[in-house]
Protein backbone atom coordinates (compact mmCIF):
# COMPACT_ATOMS: atom_id res chain seq x y z
CA UNK A 1 0.00 0.00 0.00
CA UNK A 2 1.24 3.50 -0.83
CA UNK A 3 0.79 6.55 1.38
CA UNK A 4 1.27 10.26 0.78
CA UNK A 5 2.05 11.94 4.11
CA UNK A 6 1.67 15.72 3.93
CA UNK A 7 2.93 17.98 6.71
CA UNK A 8 3.76 21.66 7.08
CA UNK A 9 6.04 23.32 9.60
CA UNK A 10 7.93 26.58 10.18
CA UNK A 11 11.23 24.86 9.43
CA UNK A 12 12.76 21.37 9.84
CA UNK A 13 10.44 18.58 10.92
CA UNK A 14 10.75 17.20 14.45
CA UNK A 15 12.21 13.76 15.15
CA UNK A 16 8.82 12.06 15.29
CA UNK A 17 8.79 12.22 11.48
CA UNK A 18 11.93 10.12 11.14
CA UNK A 19 9.69 7.04 11.32
CA UNK A 20 7.63 8.40 8.43
CA UNK A 21 10.68 8.90 6.23
CA UNK A 22 11.81 5.32 6.86
CA UNK A 23 8.42 3.61 6.50
CA UNK A 24 7.76 1.37 3.50
CA UNK A 25 5.41 2.76 0.89
CA UNK A 26 5.48 6.32 2.21
CA UNK A 27 6.22 9.47 0.24
CA UNK A 28 6.65 12.49 2.50
CA UNK A 29 5.54 15.89 1.21
CA UNK A 30 6.84 18.73 3.37
CA UNK A 31 6.01 22.43 3.22
CA UNK A 32 7.59 25.23 5.25
CA UNK A 33 6.17 28.69 5.82
CA UNK A 34 9.06 30.48 7.55
CA UNK A 35 12.37 28.92 6.51
CA UNK A 36 13.22 27.58 3.06
CA UNK A 37 14.65 24.06 3.14
CA UNK A 38 16.03 21.81 0.39
CA UNK A 39 13.41 19.37 -0.80
CA UNK A 40 10.50 21.18 0.87
CA UNK A 41 7.84 23.37 -0.66
CA UNK A 42 7.94 26.96 0.54
CA UNK A 43 4.78 29.01 1.02
CA UNK A 44 5.70 31.97 3.21
CA UNK A 45 3.08 33.45 5.56
CA UNK A 46 0.54 30.85 4.49
CA UNK A 47 -2.39 29.78 6.64
CA UNK A 48 -2.86 26.22 7.89
CA UNK A 49 -5.52 25.70 5.21
CA UNK A 50 -3.44 27.15 2.39
CA UNK A 51 -0.48 24.99 3.36
CA UNK A 52 -2.55 21.81 3.39
CA UNK A 53 -4.09 22.61 0.02
CA UNK A 54 -0.67 23.28 -1.49
CA UNK A 55 0.62 19.95 -0.16
CA UNK A 56 -2.46 18.21 -1.49
CA UNK A 57 -1.87 19.77 -4.90
CA UNK A 58 1.75 18.57 -4.88
CA UNK A 59 0.83 15.02 -3.89
CA UNK A 60 -1.76 14.77 -6.65
CA UNK A 61 0.57 16.36 -9.19
CA UNK A 62 3.14 13.64 -8.49
CA UNK A 63 0.75 11.22 -10.27
CA UNK A 64 1.75 8.45 -7.87
CA UNK A 65 -0.92 5.84 -7.21
CA UNK A 66 -1.41 6.55 -3.51
CA UNK A 67 -3.93 4.49 -1.57
CA UNK A 68 -4.17 7.07 1.21
CA UNK A 69 -3.50 10.78 1.40
CA UNK A 70 -2.57 11.58 5.01
CA UNK A 71 -2.50 15.11 6.41
CA UNK A 72 -0.65 15.64 9.67
CA UNK A 73 0.40 18.55 11.85
CA UNK A 74 4.09 18.81 12.65
CA UNK A 75 3.52 18.89 16.44
CA UNK A 76 1.57 15.64 16.71
CA UNK A 77 2.59 13.47 19.66
CA UNK A 78 1.68 9.80 20.10
CA UNK A 79 0.32 8.67 23.45
CA UNK A 80 -0.08 5.14 22.12
CA UNK A 81 1.18 3.40 19.01
CA UNK A 82 2.89 5.51 16.38
CA UNK A 83 3.22 6.04 12.66
CA UNK A 84 3.94 2.41 11.83
CA UNK A 85 0.91 1.23 13.81
CA UNK A 86 -1.36 3.80 12.15
CA UNK A 87 -0.21 2.88 8.64
CA UNK A 88 -0.61 -0.81 9.44
CA UNK A 89 -4.18 -0.24 10.66
CA UNK A 90 -5.05 1.73 7.53
CA UNK A 91 -3.86 -1.21 5.44
CA UNK A 92 -5.79 -3.71 7.54
CA UNK A 93 -9.14 -1.90 7.87
CA UNK A 94 -9.10 0.44 4.85
CA UNK A 95 -11.61 3.08 6.03
CA UNK A 96 -12.95 5.81 3.79
CA UNK A 97 -11.42 8.32 6.22
CA UNK A 98 -9.17 7.19 9.06
CA UNK A 99 -7.82 8.90 12.15
CA UNK A 100 -6.15 7.94 15.42
CA UNK A 101 -8.04 8.23 18.69
CA UNK A 102 -7.69 11.63 20.32
CA UNK A 103 -8.22 12.01 24.09
CA UNK A 104 -10.68 9.09 24.04
CA UNK A 105 -9.54 6.63 26.76
CA UNK A 106 -12.86 4.72 26.85
CA UNK A 107 -13.11 4.03 23.13
CA UNK A 108 -11.99 0.41 23.41
CA UNK A 109 -9.61 -1.48 21.16
CA UNK A 110 -11.70 -1.93 18.01
CA UNK A 111 -12.08 0.63 15.22
CA UNK A 112 -15.25 2.69 15.52
CA UNK A 113 -17.04 5.37 13.54
CA UNK A 114 -17.31 8.96 14.76
CA UNK A 115 -18.94 12.08 13.39
CA UNK A 116 -16.47 14.59 14.78
CA UNK A 117 -12.75 14.18 14.13
CA UNK A 118 -9.70 16.33 14.76
CA UNK A 119 -7.59 17.42 11.81
CA UNK A 120 -4.23 16.76 13.46
CA UNK A 121 -3.86 13.43 11.59
CA UNK A 122 -6.37 12.40 8.93
CA UNK A 123 -6.09 9.78 6.18
CA UNK A 124 -8.32 9.98 3.09
CA UNK A 125 -8.86 6.90 0.90
CA UNK A 126 -8.04 7.32 -2.78
CA UNK A 127 -11.75 7.03 -3.71
CA UNK A 128 -12.60 9.98 -1.46
CA UNK A 129 -9.85 11.94 -3.20
CA UNK A 130 -11.12 10.95 -6.66
CA UNK A 131 -14.69 11.93 -5.80
CA UNK A 132 -13.40 15.45 -5.10
CA UNK A 133 -16.24 16.45 -2.77
CA UNK A 134 -14.60 16.64 0.66
CA UNK A 135 -11.26 18.13 -0.40
CA UNK A 136 -9.57 20.51 -1.01
CA UNK A 137 -10.10 22.43 2.21
CA UNK A 138 -12.27 25.55 1.95
CA UNK A 139 -10.02 28.50 2.70
CA UNK A 140 -12.56 31.32 2.35
CA UNK A 141 -12.88 31.98 6.08
CA UNK A 142 -9.28 31.72 7.25
CA UNK A 143 -9.27 35.37 8.31
CA UNK A 144 -12.10 34.52 10.73
CA UNK A 145 -10.78 31.22 12.04
CA UNK A 146 -8.40 28.50 10.83
CA UNK A 147 -10.76 25.95 12.36
CA UNK A 148 -13.52 26.61 9.84
CA UNK A 149 -11.87 24.71 6.99
CA UNK A 150 -12.01 21.56 9.14
CA UNK A 151 -15.63 22.35 10.06
CA UNK A 152 -16.60 21.97 6.40
CA UNK A 153 -14.56 18.79 5.98
CA UNK A 154 -16.24 17.17 9.01
CA UNK A 155 -19.75 17.79 7.74
CA UNK A 156 -19.04 16.95 4.11
CA UNK A 157 -17.31 13.72 5.12
CA UNK A 158 -20.25 12.57 7.19
CA UNK A 159 -22.80 13.54 4.55
CA UNK A 160 -21.15 11.53 1.79
CA UNK A 161 -19.48 8.76 3.80
CA UNK A 162 -21.74 8.13 6.84
CA UNK A 163 -20.05 5.93 9.45
CA UNK A 164 -17.04 6.09 7.14
CA UNK A 165 -14.94 8.32 9.39
CA UNK A 166 -13.20 5.62 11.42
CA UNK A 167 -11.03 6.04 14.50
CA UNK A 168 -8.22 3.48 14.80
CA UNK A 169 -7.59 3.42 18.56
CA UNK A 170 -4.45 1.28 18.51
CA UNK A 171 -2.91 4.70 17.86
CA UNK A 172 -3.75 7.61 20.15
CA UNK A 173 -2.45 11.13 19.70
CA UNK A 174 -2.10 14.28 21.72
CA UNK A 175 -1.40 17.87 20.84
CA UNK A 176 -0.27 20.06 23.72
CA UNK A 177 0.96 22.94 21.58
CA UNK A 178 -1.39 25.55 20.13
CA UNK A 179 0.10 28.33 18.05
CA UNK A 180 -1.21 31.82 17.57
CA UNK A 181 -3.77 31.94 14.79
CA UNK A 182 -7.35 33.15 14.22
CA UNK A 183 -9.96 31.00 15.96
CA UNK A 184 -13.54 31.28 17.15
CA UNK A 185 -15.48 30.03 20.14
CA UNK A 186 -17.23 26.69 19.60
CA UNK A 187 -20.68 28.27 19.81
CA UNK A 188 -19.87 30.50 16.85
CA UNK A 189 -19.67 27.59 14.42
CA UNK A 190 -23.46 27.91 14.15
CA UNK A 191 -22.89 31.23 12.39
CA UNK A 192 -21.51 29.26 9.42
CA UNK A 193 -24.21 26.59 9.13
CA UNK A 194 -26.00 28.57 6.41
CA UNK A 195 -22.71 28.88 4.51
CA UNK A 196 -22.33 25.11 4.65
CA UNK A 197 -25.84 24.47 3.34
CA UNK A 198 -25.20 26.92 0.51
CA UNK A 199 -22.57 24.49 -0.81
CA UNK A 200 -25.34 22.05 -1.72
CA UNK A 201 -27.71 21.59 -4.62
CA UNK A 202 -29.72 19.15 -2.50
CA UNK A 203 -30.15 21.16 0.70
CA UNK A 204 -32.74 18.76 2.11
CA UNK A 205 -30.22 15.90 1.93
CA UNK A 206 -27.57 18.10 3.55
CA UNK A 207 -29.88 18.98 6.43
CA UNK A 208 -30.82 15.34 7.04
CA UNK A 209 -27.18 14.34 7.42
CA UNK A 210 -26.09 17.42 9.40
CA UNK A 211 -25.40 17.28 13.14
CA UNK A 212 -24.64 20.16 15.43
CA UNK A 213 -20.92 20.83 15.47
CA UNK A 214 -18.93 19.90 18.60
CA UNK A 215 -21.85 18.24 20.45
CA UNK A 216 -20.98 15.01 18.64
CA UNK A 217 -17.72 14.69 20.58
CA UNK A 218 -19.69 12.93 23.33
CA UNK A 219 -21.17 10.33 20.96
CA UNK A 220 -20.74 6.64 21.81
CA UNK A 221 -18.56 4.62 19.43
CA UNK A 222 -20.56 3.65 16.32
CA UNK A 223 -20.03 0.50 14.20
CA UNK A 224 -17.88 1.54 11.24
CA UNK A 225 -18.79 1.05 7.60
CA UNK A 226 -15.78 -0.50 5.89
CA UNK A 227 -15.64 -1.37 2.20
CA UNK A 228 -13.27 -2.08 -0.66
CA UNK A 229 -14.73 0.63 -2.89
CA UNK A 230 -15.94 4.05 -1.72
CA UNK A 231 -16.68 5.64 -5.08
CA UNK A 232 -19.98 7.48 -5.05
CA UNK A 233 -22.72 7.21 -7.70
CA UNK A 234 -23.03 10.26 -9.91
CA UNK A 235 -26.54 10.91 -8.58
CA UNK A 236 -25.09 11.30 -5.09
CA UNK A 237 -22.20 13.44 -6.30
CA UNK A 238 -24.62 15.88 -7.93
CA UNK A 239 -26.13 16.72 -4.56
CA UNK A 240 -23.20 19.08 -3.96
CA UNK A 241 -22.57 22.14 -6.08
CA UNK A 242 -19.36 21.90 -8.15
CA UNK A 243 -16.33 22.51 -5.98
CA UNK A 244 -14.27 25.47 -7.11
CA UNK A 245 -10.50 25.56 -6.88
CA UNK A 246 -9.09 26.91 -3.63
CA UNK A 247 -6.21 29.42 -3.51
CA UNK A 248 -2.78 28.13 -2.52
Amino acid sequence: MKFAVMVQSPGPLPENYDAVRDADGVTLFHLTFKTELPGALFLPKSTWTEGRNRLFEAARASQAAFDYYIFADDDVSFAKGGWRQFLSDLEQYRPAIGAPAFYEPNAGAEPYAAYDFDAIVTAFHRDVITDGLVLPYIADFDAESWWLSQYFVIHLANAFYPRGVVKLPATAITNEHHGEYPRIDAARFHDFDAVYFDLWEDVAFARRSFRTHFLTREDPPFPPRLAVDYRLPEAVRRRLKPRRAQPT
